[in-house]
């Protein structure tokens, strides 16, 4: 155990970003297959939860294809993780406009599920954030990977206010109130999915990979 622990604090920030997204997108797979077997037979809300969960998911796998391989240009690639969560943004602000038309009513867990669930989220958030100032210089794709999970603990904060208010009030208030968050954080994800579409032509960074700026040389050549 200590010789892999030594070997993983040896590791490179961009070694150790490829491995544990590796691993998150292999758990976060099989949670997300749950979510949708469920909700083929119990809450069909939780298949809108899953097709948004699978979006982000197959951005985050072009992500280490894109490290791993060079099957597709980065271009293709990265249009291809702006598109798909771009339409992850779109299912979750479909997901949350629902609650303003249907009462939705969630399960009262606790005090001590919810402390710990803010716990979990608000760390996810921390190290979302301290992964985003790291990533400069690091190229596009590793950037585009902290930019997701940054998307994904946003959503996690979300759950986490949305399990508090229900345990405040049932009133079709907080539905609306969780509505509007909701929708907020989507349209953030949808400009987080814009961003990385155009960063290539605005960034300095990884110019390597500009390949709209490449090309563009290369036909005036």
């Amino acid at each position: 155990m200590r010789k892999l622990i030594r070997k993983y604090r040896e590791l490179s920030f961009e070694q150790k970003t490829l491995y544990k997204t590796i691993i998150d997108l292999c758990f976060s797979t099989v949670l997300a297959c749950g979510k949708l077997v469920i909700g083929l037979f119990t809450d069909y809300n939780l298949i809108s939860i899953a097709v948004y969960t699978f979006g982000i998911l197959i951005a985050k796998l072009e992500c280490v294809l894109g490290i791993k391989t060079n099957k597709r240009t980065f271009q293709q690639r990265n249009i291809l993780i702006a598109f798909f969560l771009f339409i992850a943004s779109v299912f979750y602000i479909g997901f949350m406009v629902q609650m303003f038309f249907i009462d939705r009513k969630l399960k009262d867990n606790g005090m001590i599920y919810v402390l710990l669930l803010a716990f979990i989220s608000f760390v996810e958030l921390g190290f979302a954030i301290a992964g985003l100032i790291r990533t400069k210089n690091k190229g596009h794709y590793y950037r585009n990977i902290k930019i997701i999970n940054f998307c994904v603990a946003l959503i996690a904060i979300l759950t986490t206010q949305m399990s508090i208010l229900n345990m405040q009030s049932e009133t079709n208030t907080v539905n609306i109130a969780n509505a509007y968050s909701g929708i907020g954080v989507g349209c953030f994800i949808a400009l987080c999915g814009v961003y990385i579409l155009f960063a290539p032509k605005i960034s300095v960074i990884n110019r390597e990979h500009n390949v709209f700026v490449l090309e563009n040389r290369e036909k005036t050549n």
